[in-house]
């Protein structure tokens, strides 16, 4: 009996080539779909995108920092990617958007590679099937389409999130140290990309908490501390340009959560609790019922997710909901919960897809 179920898990498996074939196929849509008239579509440039050419000039001309105060500031690991295009191309939006469009096919091959890695204990074919889907939905998902043609920052958090989420359990299944080390790495460069990338040691922090409640997972934390530690060290390492900055204009650290926050009195009026609650609504309606009303990030009012996504993706949360003792679904629920948060606490306008960027390969896996 054994022997001819697993004979007939064998044999439902992709074999390896037709699993490259079709990751390939999938891929090749993606370059199509984000480099066809990359230029051109759409119109501009938006004054975000402007502003990030003025900061890549400035990067050229010899004025190197870490953060911009341009267009209420800016993270500027994205003009520094850009800054040799600028320089051979001139402050275009070809050469502004292009390595925005490149990373976004980075972060489908990534999301892709995370799938896998998540799943692969659970089965070869879930795995090959969980990976390859996530990497079409995420492909052909005009929440992510939109934002790779506009230069903005925002579209680096997506990549670094899953590289040190990708690392982070290679690093857990080999025990590695320089899966660690490139977790680590990754974890750093993210708070490089956009505001919203804060969230992203929350979400490792509370997972590492989390298995620390697990008699595994506490014997396996405690076993590599050693390792955990060195994650973190190297992430604050990565920061430290950052952190200096800050240190020596601390205004600059919240020149823009300030206004936006959901605790500003301006904002809530009085209503604290309801425009908290109309902020979780509205956030959780852009997976598959209302989306971001801005007509530079979306077609206004169009949901993140088409209604084939959002059915698999409520279904997907309801599976997680019912395995969360398992840390591969309690770690996609804390990182899509955690990275809400800066749409939700900051809801003008509710949702916020650019606010939000850093739940969409979550919600395609």
């Amino acid at each position: 009996m054994e022997l001819h179920r697993s004979a007939t898990w064998g044999q439902a498996l992709l074999p390896r080539w037709t699993e490259v074939v079709l990751l390939c196929l999938i891929l090749t849509l993606a370059a199509y779909l984000r480099l066809y008239q990359l230029g051109q579509v759409p119109p501009g440039p938006h004054f975000d995108e402007a502003a990030a050419a003025l900061d890549a000039l400035d990067v050229l001309n010899g004025q190197h920092m870490v953060f911009s105060e341009r267009s209420y500031g800016r993270e500027m690991l994205f003009v520094y990617v850009a800054a040799p295009l600028v320089a051979l191309l001139g402050p275009t939006r070809l050469a502004l958007r292009l390595p925005i469009a490149l990373a976004g096919l980075l972060t489908i091959l990534v999301t892709y590679l995370l799938a896998r890695e998540l799943f692969d204990e659970e089965g070869k074919r879930q795995a090959q099937w969980t990976g390859l889907l996530a990497a079409l939905f995420l492909t052909l998902s005009f929440w992510h389409l939109a934002l790779n043609h506009l230069s903005f920052r925002a579209n680096y958090l997506p990549l670094t999130e899953v590289l040190c989420f990708l690392f982070l359990f290679r690093a857990l299944r080999s025990e590695r140290l320089a899966d660690y080390v490139v977790s680590g790495f990754f974890l750093g460069l993210s708070l490089h990309t956009y505001t919203a990338a804060r969230f992203v040691p929350i979400v490792v922090v509370i997972f590492i908490i989390a298995q620390l409640l697990t008699r595994q997972g506490r014997t396996l934390v405690i076993a590599n501390w050693r390792r955990w530690v060195l994650l973190a060290f190297v992430g604050l390492v990565v920061c430290v340009p950052l952190f200096i900055f800050f240190l020596i204009h601390p205004e600059d650290f919240l020149l823009r959560a300030r206004g936006l926050s959901i605790f500003n009195p301006q904002l809530h009026q009085g209503d604290f609790g309801g425009l908290l609650a109309r902020s979780v609504l509205g956030n959780l309606a852009l997976f598959g019922f209302r989306g971001d009303e801005n007509w530079v990030y979306n077609v206004p009012g169009r949901p993140g997710l088409n209604p084939i996504q959002a059915v698999l993706f409520w279904l997907g949360l309801v599976l997680c909901l019912v395995r969360w003792r398992q840390p591969r679904y309690l770690f996609l629920l804390v990182w899509w919960l955690v990275m809400l948060l800066p749409s939700i606490l900051a809801p003008d306008p509710i949702p916020h897809s650019l606010r939000a960027i850093g739940t969409l390969p979550v919600a395609c896996i």
